[in-house]
C-alpha cells in the first residue's frame, strides 16, 4: 500500500522553546564577529526591531495548526517482523523548501530514526546542537550499534570514507567557514533484525541509507553570522539532493530558533536563484520567509538578532547567480 508522507504527519504544539515574558533581553551580537563586522551587524538592530513588530502583527492569529510530526506507526504496522515500541520523530515539514524542522533524535529514539531515515531517503542532515550538545546526545554521535531486546533489531550510525574503503572512525571533511566551526562527515544508517535488512512496504532493496551530516554548533540563546549562514547555505547548495531525497535540521530539543533561521536562509536562497528579487527590497523578502516559516513551525521562532543576520544574510546574496536550472529545493 503506498502512503503518501504528508499522511505521515500530525499537528503538535510548537517546541520552539518557551518565552517567560519576565524582561526584554538584551541583543547579542553572533560569535565570531570582528569588531567592526559587530558594529555593522548592530546598525541593522533598528531595523530588525521594526520588522520583528510586523512579523508579530503578521502572525498574531498563527497557532501552529499546520506543525506536524513524522509518525511511523503507520510505516512500520504492528505484528510485522520488525515491530518495535514507537517512538514518533518529531518534525515540521517545511512545504517551502521540502525540508524537515526537527529536534535531534535521542538515543532511545535510534531504530524510528534509523527507519525514518530509509524510509523517507533523508540524504542530509544539518545539526545545528550547541557545543557540549546540552542535554541527551543524539543518537548519530557514535558508531555504536542501538540494539534492541529483546526482538534483536539493530540501528547503526557510522561515518564513512566515499572516496576509499569504509573507515571505523567518521571520516570529517572541513567545510570554509566564517565565524563559527562547520564540519561535515558521510554516514551510512542501517537497521537490521537477526540480520535481515529493513526495507520499507512495497521496496525491493532497503536497510541502509547514506547521508551527509553537517554539524553547525550554536550555543543556545545565540544566532548565527550571515557569514555563517551563506557559508553553510552555500555549502548545500553545492551538494544538491537527488529527486525523492530529503533534508533533516535538527535542533537541541525545545529550541528550534537557529533551525528556523538557517530554514529561513535556505528559502532566501531559493527564492534569489529562482530570480525573485529579495535583495531590492530585504525587508520584505525577510518578512515574507519568516512568515512562512512560523506558519508552519509555530508563533515563536525568530528573534530580534535572528531577523537582524537574516537582513544581512540578504545582502551577501548578490554574488549568488540567478539560475533556476540549478536550484537546490
Amino acid at each position: 500500500m503506498k502512503i503518501s508522507f504528508s499522511s505521515l504527519f500530525h499537528r503538535k504544539k510548537d517546541l520552539a522553546g518557551p518565552s517567560d515574558g519576565s524582561t526584554k533581553p538584551q541583543l547579542q551580537a553572533p560569535d565570531g564577529m570582528s569588531c567592526a563586522e559587530t558594529r555593522a551587524w548592530k546598525a541593522r538592530a533598528g531595523e530588525a526591531a521594526h520588522l520583528l513588530q510586523q512579523l508579530d502583527a503578521r502572525t498574531k492569529d498563527c497557532n501552529g495548526v499546520n506543525s506536524e510530526h513524522l509518525h511511523l506507526k503507520s510505516l512500520i504496522p504492528p505484528g510485522k517482523a520488525f515491530g518495535f515500541a514507537q517512538r514518533p520523530i518529531r518534525a515540521h515539514l517545511m512545504p517551502g523548501t521540502g525540508n524537515l524542522l526537527m529536534d535531534a533524535p535521542i538515543r532511545k529514539e535510534a531504530h524510528s530514526w534509523a527507519a525514518s531515515c530509509i524510509d523517507h531517503r533523508i540524504a542530509r542532515v544539518i545539526d545545528l546542537r550547541p557545543p557540549g550538545a546540552d542535554g541527551e546526545p543524539s543518537c548519530m554521535d557514535s558508531g555504536k550499534v542501538y540494539q534492541s531486546a529483546p526482538g534483536g533489531l539493530a540501528a547503526r550510525f557510522r561515518g564513512i570514507n566515499l572516496h576509499g574503503p569504509r573507515s571505523k572512525k567518521p571520516v570529517a571533511q572541513a567545510i570554509k567557514s566564517v565565524g563559527g566551526q562547520v564540519t561535515n562527515t558521510w554516514m551510512e544508517v542501517t537497521l537490521t533484525h537477526l540480520g535481515r535488512p529493513y526495507r520499507p512496504e512495497g521496496a525491493s532493496e532497503g536497510g541502509c541509507q547514506r547521508l551527509d551530516w553537517c554539524r553547525v554548533p550554536v550555543k543556545r540563546g545565540n544566532t548565527m553570522s550571515s557569514a555563517q549562514l551563506f557559508a553553510l547555505c552555500e555549502h548545500v547548495g553545492s551538494r544538491r539532493l537527488a529527486p525523492g531525497e530529503r533534508q533533516a535540521i535538527q535542533c537541541p530539543a525545545h529550541d528550534r530558533h537557529a533551525g528556523a533561521l538557517v530554514e529561513a536562509a535556505l528559502l532566501l536562497r531559493q527564492w534569489h536563484r529562482s530570480g525573485i528579487d529579495v535583495t531590492g527590497d530585504r525587508s520584505r523578502a525577510v518578512l515574507d520567509a519568516c512568515s512562512q516559516v512560523r506558519e508552519h513551525g509555530g508563533p515563536e521562532l525568530f528573534r530580534q538578532a535572528d531577523l537582524t543576520s537574516l537582513l544581512e544574510y540578504c545582502d551577501r546574496l548578490q554574488v549568488v547567480p540567478r539560475d533556476a536550472a540549478s536550484l537546490n529545493r
